[in-house]
């Protein structure tokens, strides 16, 4: 829970009508009750102290009420784009809050997300946070931690800014219509050393090698020289039997290729499983971008087909299609002439015996997902009373 003001410049344009709402908190129903006790007790005993007391009580339910709300409605809300994230990680989402009051500070700023129809078990959990303190004419910064439960692209809609200042009796909420979505990736694990060598070794391959301008020691060909080329590049001899100068270009070793496949899931298949098939791609494809392969993805049934390239972008525009990936969608069969070099299956396989950039194709099951990335180790706390050895 951060904040940070400033001094604006410009106004932020306000959320299109927010709506508000005032509600009695708990405190707030024990105060009332004891200003109704004094309101019986001064009618009945005819205590000019008893009517004081009263009217005290009456001052501030009005004061907490009413004169600190109207500052609220000086408040406006502007939602922060939020990036893609992985299933199990901690997010924020950010906000800029902007006061527009001339006079009137804003104190104690509560913000929550409102998820309607995910009241058991959302798939973006989301806990409130807020800001203490923005001056007048000053724009602060909130962020709210959320945990993503569920892969998928999810919506949020509605975001409650509510305070109770300044006696904590009534709360003062406003509701600002700020539709977004949030990417929200398979959950992406460590596989497991023997196994993750396979997907992208160390030295490459030289059957894997193609024909690539690079910096390589191997010749590739000539081409004319352009300004700006290194002197060391030029070819003299061939050169000056043209009479022009040429640059020699040498070849490099391509990144080796993975094509990953994941087999179409029957209707006996459980969710587990499925989902933990989507993690272990995601996981292989990211473990492959960042050892300088080229992960290629094939999913015949549900239409992707995704070439390898040996890019980060690529490695993301894979996961984001594996978030949005749905089961009960399937599309056409349709056949491919790419022979995969893993395919993700969801029984009946041995992830030990996966062979990888090779003439046979192996497959990894869903169900030993355990087997393929290691479990995570837990260390002891060691107790205080605990000399260390």
């Amino acid at each position: 829970m951060t904040a940070a003001t400033g001094r604006i410049l410009t106004q932020a344009a306000p959320a299109p009508h927010p709506r508000r709402r005032y509600d009695l908190h708990p405190p707030g129903v024990v105060y009332l009750i004891t200003a109704l006790f004094l309101a019986i007790g001064a009618l009945n005993s005819q205590n000019n102290l008893l009517f004081w007391a009263f009217g005290l009580a009456v001052g501030g339910l009005i004061v907490s009420g009413f004169v600190s709300g109207s500052a609220l409605m000086h408040l406006h809300l502007q939602r922060e784009p939020t990036p893609p994230a992985h299933v199990g990680d901690r997010v924020f989402l950010r906000y800029t809050i902007t006061n527009s009051a001339r006079i009137w500070p804003l104190f104690g700023l509560r913000i929550e997300e409102v998820q309607a129809g995910h009241s058991d078990a959302p798939p973006i959990v989301c806990a409130p946070g807020g800001v203490a303190h923005i001056g007048p004419r000053q724009r602060g910064s909130a962020s709210v931690r959320a945990l993503a439960r569920v892969r998928g692209f999810h919506s949020l809609q509605t975001v409650c800014v509510s305070t109770t200042f300044p006696f904590g009796l009534v709360r003062k909420s406003l509701f600002f219509d700020l539709p977004t979505h949030v990417t929200v990736r398979p959950a992406v694990a460590p596989l497991r050393s023997d196994l993750a060598a396979r997907i992208a070794p160390t030295r490459q391959d030289a059957s894997l090698a193609r024909p690539r301008i690079g910096q390589g020691g191997d010749f590739f060909g000539l081409r004319e020289y352009v300004p700006g080329d290194p002197v060391r590049t030029i070819a003299w001899r061939p050169s000056a039997r043209r009479d022009t100068l040429l640059v020699r270009q040498n070849t490099t070793a391509a990144p080796p290729r993975l094509w990953v496949q994941l087999d179409r899931p029957s209707p006996d298949v459980p969710e587990l499983d499925f989902e933990n098939a989507v993690a272990l791609v995601a996981s292989i494809i990211t473990h492959a971008a960042r050892r300088g392969a080229a992960p290629g993805l094939l999913i015949d049934w549900a239409e992707v087909d995704l070439p390898p390239v040996a890019s980060q972008a690529s490695a993301s525009r894979m996961l984001d299609l594996l978030a949005r990936l749905d089961r009960s969608g399937q599309a056409g069969s349709t056949r491919s002439n790419v022979r995969p070099d893993l395919v993700i299956a969801y029984s009946d396989a041995r992830p030990g015996a996966a062979h990888i950039n090779g003439a046979n194709v192996r497959t990894w099951a869903a169900q030993e997902f355990l087997a393929v990335v290691p479990p995570p180790q837990h260390r002891r706390r060691r107790r205080w009373w605990r000399p260390a050895r």
